[in-house]
């Protein structure tokens, strides 16, 4: 992994929940759907009652499909989670100072010009921080991937 790849990681952990909602939002919805399919009452006109459940291959197909993407949407949270809980843990083994810049920056998402006031250490002091705590990340992401 490169330093730029890490940054992407790391941006995604300020954007995480909001991720995690539209995934949830989106399952929602489906299983919305899902549900009002399988009540899909087809209109007959013979006036005879007829069941409420589907019994046509396209309702069937339909319901098949959604079922197979609520599965891929679960997949993508449980491994966006799995993720997101790892680079936690290995920002958490960093130093204080390390940890600090990298949350004001990529959790907080404060710009450059925030950072060294808000966790009191000089703008030259933080960018070297910065530099070497995700340098560290991507060698403990790359051991911890070896294994």
């Amino acid at each position: 992994m490169d330093f730029k790849e890490m940054q992407k990681k790391l941006y995604k952990l300020g954007y995480s929940n909001n991720i995690k909602a539209e995934i949830e939002k989106e399952i929602k919805s489906i299983k919305a759907d899902c549900q009002s399919l399988r009540e899909y009452q087809a209109v007959v006109i013979d006036d005879m009652p007829h069941s409420t459940t589907i019994n046509d291959t396209v309702g069937n197909t339909a319901v098949n499909i959604y079922e197979k993407r609520i599965a891929e949407l679960m997949d993508k949270l449980e491994k966006q989670v799995i993720e997101k809980n790892k680079l936690l843990n290995l920002i958490s083994e960093l130093s204080i100072e390390e940890q600090n810049v990298l949350r004001a920056k990529y959790i907080d998402g404060l710009r450059w010009e925030y950072i060294p006031g808000k966790i009191n250490i000089c703008r030259t002091v933080c960018f070297e921080k910065h530099k070497k705590a995700v340098n560290k990340l991507i060698k403990m992401w790359d051991n911890k991937n070896t294994d």
